[in-house]
């Protein structure tokens, strides 16, 4: 492992010390842009918790990555594919019946007519508009825009549920960017951190000879779950956290009915 003050070769390319890239990781409210650095992009959530260290985090995901068998590569693959599926949008109603199975019930109305699809068709995508916008920290351009210098930066957050194995994760829309750009998947606690063993097991990138599903109605799938595996009530736990409103009394999607 590159030490804690040590730039990481990987960083090397950005022209950035490690104090600015930090400092730019870091919450805005934390005030850590380095003087010498004039980045006006900081996420008011963060990349990473005040006081941990971005070498000791990515080095920790890197053994845990290699410890499965998996590269940086693959995952972000495999992710770009799962998004690039052709999905489904369920209305309101079966949406609501089907995770009423599971044990979700507090799920916002506008969230479900908007942003719920289903997937190939063992997977439920939630997406959702995120209320702060983040930018890459290393500075980054997209260079699929057509306007010269338009940042890489995340707009939304979504989250992904395996019906047939149980397993789920939830990211922001600049994750497959971060994957393979940086080997980073944000700090532990952060609101956009993804596990990405949890990713990996959704997305069936650790399981061999994984069967097809036949298409069936959206609430028979999740009984057959719901009643199959035992490990579901406590993953649906994270997007219960994800689907109701972060703070109590306030409706962040009350804009977009």
């Amino acid at each position: 492992m590159t030490g804690v003050d040590t730039l990481d070769p990987r960083d090397e390319a950005y022209g950035l010390t490690l104090e600015q890239l930090e400092g730019r990781l870091y919450p805005l409210s934390a005030n850590a842009i380095a003087p010498d650095d004039n980045f006006s992009g900081a996420s008011p959530d963060g990349f990473l918790l005040p006081g941990q260290r971005l070498n000791k985090v990515r080095a920790e995901d890197d053994a845990l990555i290699a410890a499965h068998g998996l590269t940086w590569e693959a995952l972000g693959s495999a992710l770009e594919r799962f998004l690039k599926s052709p999905k489904e949008r369920l209305d309101a109603h079966e949406t609501r019946v089907g995770l009423e199975v599971i044990g979700v019930t507090k799920v916002p109305d506008v969230l479900l007519d908007m942003f719920v699809y289903l997937v190939e068709p063992r997977y439920l995508l939630f997406e959702r508009v995120a209320l702060d916008i983040q930018e890459c920290p290393w500075g980054c351009r997209n260079p699929l825009k057509n306007i010269s210098g338009v940042p890489v930066y995340s707009g939304a957050e979504f989250a992904v549920l395996n019906m047939e194995n149980g397993f789920g994760f939830t990211a922001g829309s600049m994750i497959i960017h971060l994957i393979r750009a940086h080997q980073f998947c944000e700090g532990p606690g952060t609101r956009f951190r993804t596990e990405p063993i949890l990713m990996a097991r959704t997305l069936n990138v650790l399981s061999k000879g994984t069967e097809p599903l036949t298409r069936l109605p959206l609430f028979r799938q999740l009984q057959d779950a719901a009643r199959t595996l035992n490990q579901l009530p406590t993953n649906l736990d994270w997007f219960a956290d994800f689907l109701r409103p972060r703070e109590p009394g306030y409706d962040p999607f009350a804009n977009l009915g």
